[in-house]
């Protein structure tokens, strides 16, 4: 059973200028509903692909001190808003 991710358009829109190699895995999946940007996770391994990949991209977004910089910091914002429901695949 799939449940999406609801991003805010200018979250997304922040992706995609910051960080669009990530934003090149969401867009396929992606549609808009009203003030958000929905990325249709079909089952728990797309879930986890797009949670791996999001991973990879905060790590390239520390610091000196090893502490997510600004955008990195906004990044992670996002994916808690977007995955902000959590409820796990197959209760749904």
């Amino acid at each position: 059973m799939s449940r999406p991710l609801k991003f805010k358009i200018k979250d997304y829109d922040f992706i995609s200028r910051k960080f669009p190699e990530y934003y090149r895995l969401l867009v396929p999946n992606a549609s808009r509903h009203g003030d958000e940007m929905w990325i249709d996770t079909k089952d728990q391994e797309a879930y986890d692909y797009l949670l791996d990949n999001l991973c990879l991209e905060l790590g390239d977004a520390l610091n000196d001190e090893g502490d997510l910089n600004r955008d990195g910091l906004r990044l992670e914002a996002a994916w808690d808003y977007a995955d902000r429901e959590g409820v796990p695949f197959g209760e749904k």
